[in-house]
């Protein structure tokens, strides 16, 4: 197995150390060889001189015996020199191969390390080559998806511009249709408040008629007395609607005699009458009908036709006619015996017609049997 190039690095420059040590330690051995040289030479020097002055003043007896010792003193310093010079001849040699051996090492590992940095630049360079293949493929893909991206975005752009237009198609039309929804709850509204008397004399007359068809002893005479006067008694308002055009059946077209009945064109009545006026009209309509059809004369209306000829002397506009029958005396007494007096005819009208039905009655029933008779007889 190869090691890595960091690894040969570091033996690389353990080795290099190592190198530099045993140099140094070979270059200090030298120094210190050449210095023991030295101080052999100077000593040898010295010893020369001191025999020499010894001999001098002891005399050759004793300059033999100290010659003597310092020939003994001469060979130790020689045998110091010869193992010295053995140990440098043998020493030098081995750090010399020591460092021949670090140093072919130290080659062989720089030539693994230069291989190893070739080897290492060339799959670098391959692998920058397949890199770039590989980047550029991703660059193309990125590019690819972008495009269909691109395209979706478009296609979404698109559809939300359709969506928020319809959904302004909407809005218009659900605010046409609010308004319209609108106008028509008005107009319905409006149509509602407008034909109202038209609908309660509607109403009051059904009510009438299904109480009618209950027993005798059933029936709500209360119920069946507002529905007569519904239909007897006159309203200037209801009627003068039945001239609109907006009706749900034809209109009436007799716009004479509503005002020969009534005295006032039925368009006037809905656009100014006031309630009180109203009920004034109409109750001087039904005394003109009950005294044209009825069973009353004169005499019993005398009070009514006194007290309405004084009211209407009152002009009258908006609400003025109102304010002065609820807000004055004379107006609010005026009121009161039109009203009493309008309930008393009504009354005596009512109770005529009712005894001159019961005569007929009895009439027709004595006719009825005399016929009978008649008929059994011609049998």
């Amino acid at each position: 197995m190869k090691e890595n190039p960091e690894s040969l690095h570091y033996q690389c420059d353990s080795l290099r150390k190592q190198q530099e040590d045993l140099l140094a330690m070979k270059d200090a051995e030298s120094q210190l060889f050449a210095d023991l040289s030295t101080n052999f030479d100077i000593m040898q020097k010295l010893l020369d001189e001191i025999m020499d002055r010894w001999a001098a003043l002891n005399g050759p007896a004793q300059a033999i015996e100290f010659e003597n010792v310092m020939k003994e003193y001469k060979d130790r310093i020689k045998d110091l020199n010869v193992l010295l010079e053995k140990h440098t001849s043998k020493s030098m040699p081995e750090v010399q191969a020591q460092l021949d051996n670090l140093k072919l090492e130290n080659d062989k590992l720089t030539r693994e390390v230069k291989r190893l940095q070739q080897e290492s630049t060339q799959k670098e360079g391959e692998t920058h080559l397949n890199l770039v293949k590989k980047l550029e493929g991703q660059k193309q893909k990125i590019s690819n998806q972008t495009a269909v991206l691109n395209k979706l975005q478009k296609t979404v752009d698109e559809q939300k511009e359709k969506l928020q237009a319809q959904e302004h198609l909407m809005d218009e039309l659900t605010r046409a249709e609010r308004a319209h929804a609108h106008e028509e709850i008005s107009k319905l509204k409006m149509y509602t408040e407008k034909f109202k008397p038209l609908i309660v004399a509607g109403a009051k007359l059904r009510n009438r008629r299904m109480e009618k068809t209950k027993p005798w002893k059933d029936q709500d005479t209360r119920v069946k007395e507002i529905g007569n006067a519904a239909a007897h008694d006159a309203d200037v308002i209801a009627d003068a609607l039945l001239y609109e055009s907006d009706l749900p059946f034809p209109r009436r077209i007799d716009s004479e005699y509503f005002e020969a009945h009534y005295g006032y064109d039925h368009r006037n009545v809905i656009e100014t009458f006031s309630p009180k006026l109203s009920q004034v009209i109409s109750w001087n309509a039904t005394m003109k009908t009950i005294a044209t059809y009825g069973c009353v004369d004169d005499d019993d209306m005398s009070k009514f036709k006194e007290a309405f000829a004084k009211i209407m002397l009152v002009s009258y506009g908006d609400d003025d006619f109102d304010m002065y029958v609820t807000e004055t005396y004379e107006g609010v007494s005026l009121y009161k015996t039109l009203e009493v007096e309008f309930d008393k005819v009504v009354a005596i009208n009512s109770e005529r017609r009712a005894g001159s039905k019961k005569e007929n009655n009895v009439t027709s029933r004595k006719w009825g049997r005399n016929s009978t008779k008649k008929a059994h007889l011609n049998v």
